[in-house]
Formats: structure tokens, sequence, C-alpha cells
């Protein structure tokens, strides 16, 4: 009868512990909020990891809605993918979805127009250019280098700044799908003042057969940036705290 009885004891609770587990996994509030302190880990790491070294890292962020102007189109595009244009503007849509920011293509236009100056108006402009053309934007030494040099062919000028007032992005027309995507999306996160190199992509985005979104942590971590409480040139010490500050409004601790 003993025996019986901590066999049945055994089973339920057995059954208990798969129900629990079964239910946390089931409920995306269980996985798409986790505790205050992995979220502020990620947003200290996106926000102020480009600044090690400097005497005083500060937030660096857009205050005025941002208008992306496209310049230009890959030399290439393999059958069955995506136009150039439309992904760069699911990409900007993506990050429109964020609270705090907004984000729009204000137009297109060709590198002549862009180098003539009648390109549409925007402040943030997103250029693929030839390799021979790079030498023509007179960008800053470090970033044409960047944009030339076959291991990174891109750059991203003007996200220095604590106030984020015009920025641009550029990526060499000649590559691979896969590189030029991995472009986009790490000169994007620098436009907008944050640092997602692919070593902490995973933490931020998700890649479904649907497209792209961001994890329940990563949107979490980016919105920090533009959460009312933050302001440009905020040092970081600072900025932590009030990130678990608005974090804890939101109930997450």
């Amino acid at each position: 009868m003993k025996m019986f009885r901590n066999l049945l004891l055994l089973t339920v609770g057995t059954l208990v512990l798969m129900l629990g587990l079964g239910f946390y996994s089931a409920d995306p509030d269980a996985i798409e909020k986790p505790p205050a302190d992995t979220v502020i880990r990620l947003f200290d790491r996106i926000a102020f990891s480009a600044q090690e070294g400097s005497a005083m890292p500060v937030l660096r962020r857009w205050t005025q809605p941002v208008k992306a102007v496209l310049i230009g189109a890959p030399a290439q595009q393999e059958d069955g993918q995506i136009r150039w244009v439309d992904g760069v503007t699911a990409m900007l849509n993506l990050w429109d979805s964020l609270r705090g920011l907004e984000v729009a293509v204000a137009g297109q236009a060709d590198l002549a127009a862009l180098k003539a100056g009648t390109a549409p108006a925007g402040n943030l402009t997103i250029a693929v250019v030839p390799e021979a053309e790079v030498a023509g934007l007179n960008l800053p030494p470090k970033a044409a280098a960047a944009v030339l040099d076959t291991r990174t062919g891109c750059a991203t000028v003007g996200a220095d700044a604590t106030v984020l007032a015009q920025v641009l992005i550029v990526i060499r027309d000649d590559l691979g799908p896969t590189m030029r995507n991995a472009c986009l999306g790490e000169q994007l996160a620098k436009a907008f003042g944050l640092t997602i190199e692919s070593k902490l992509a995973a933490d931020v985005f998700r890649v479904r057969p649907s497209g792209l979104s961001f994890h329940g942590q990563g949107r979490m971590a980016v919105e920090l940036a533009y959460d009312p409480a933050m302001t440009p040139g905020m040092p970081r010490d600072e900025a932590l705290k009030a990130a678990r500050t608005a974090l804890a409004t939101r109930g997450v601790e």
C-alpha cells in the first residue's frame, strides 16, 4: 500500500510539473518578458559598447522623425530575391514599429541626383554605390576605407553625433546578398545610435519565414534608448538607472 501511495504521488507530481512547463512554454508573456536585468544588460551593450574606452559614454539618439532617402540599388539581384527598395523599406518599417521612433521613406533617387543635390529631402540617406564612385562622395578617410574593404563594404557617417540629425549609410553595390543584408542591418542600427553587430543580432532579432522581427528583450532594449525619460548626451550610468525605472513602469522587474 505504501509503495502504491508513493507511486501515485510521484505520478501526480510528474503530471503537475509537465503541465506547469507546458503552460510556461505556451505563455508568450513568460517568454517575451525577461527580467529587467537581462534587458538592461542588452541595452547597455547596444547603446554604449561602441564607446568603450571613452571618458564618459553617452546616449546617442534622434529627437525628430527620421526621413530616409534611398539612393541607387545593387548592381545585380538574384532571381526570386526581394527587390532592394522593398527590403530596405521593410527594415525601416520594422524600426518605425518601435515605441518612441518615427521612421518613413521620404523618397528615392539615383547617385547623380545625390551628387547634384536634387535628391528628395531627408535626414537619413541610404546609398548603394559602385566602387568607382566611392571617392567622389568625399567620405571621411576611415569610412571610405571601410566601404572599399572587401571584408566590410559599408560604413555610416554622422552617427557619432550625440543628437542624430543627418546620417549617411554607404553600401558598395557589388556585395553579395548575405553581406549586403548584414551591412544594412548593422549600419541601420548605427544610424539609430546603437551597435548591433552580428554577435549580438541573435539577442535582438528573430528571423522567421515571414520576415524579420524583434525578440521581446531586443525590442524592449532598443525602445529604452527612445523612452521619454532618455535624453541625448545622458551619461551611461544615469541612463542605466533611468532604464530600470522605465522598465518598472511597464511591469518589468
